[in-house]
């Protein structure tokens, strides 16, 4: 097992890209998501390969979830959004799966693009 610590938004972005492209099939559960206005290129990255997307968790807790990413999300039938918990709802993990093995990024970014090119 490798284990890698990112800080850097670009290189997250980097390795998100290698993950999604060279992946089976991958799912997410985040507390927050948007397209960025379609513009993001986490968001692009995931409308080119949806067709590998097997789910997606997303909360809506805060306000926070952009419409647009809930409904093309749902046009894919790979929404899950979880609507209210007892505590706050708030998990980062992208998961990409293979024949044989795995790849798991977790940390601090949603699927915003806050998360992917700023924070």
């Amino acid at each position: 097992m490798e284990t890698f610590f990112i800080s850097d938004t670009n290189l997250l972005l980097k390795h998100f890209e290698k993950e999604i492209t060279d992946c089976k099939s991958f799912r997410f559960a985040v507390a927050w998501a948007s397209t960025a206005g379609g513009r993001g290129k986490h968001w692009q990255l995931v409308a080119a390969n949806h067709n590998k997307l097997t789910e997606a968790i997303v909360g809506i807790q805060f306000h926070q979830t952009e419409p647009e990413a809930l409904f093309q999300l749902h046009s894919w039938n790979k929404l899950n959004i979880v609507y209210d918990t007892v505590g706050v709802f708030h998990p980062k993990f992208y998961l990409f799966e293979n024949e044989t093995s795995f790849s798991l990024l977790t940390g601090s970014s949603n699927f915003t693009a806050g998360g992917f090119h700023k924070n």
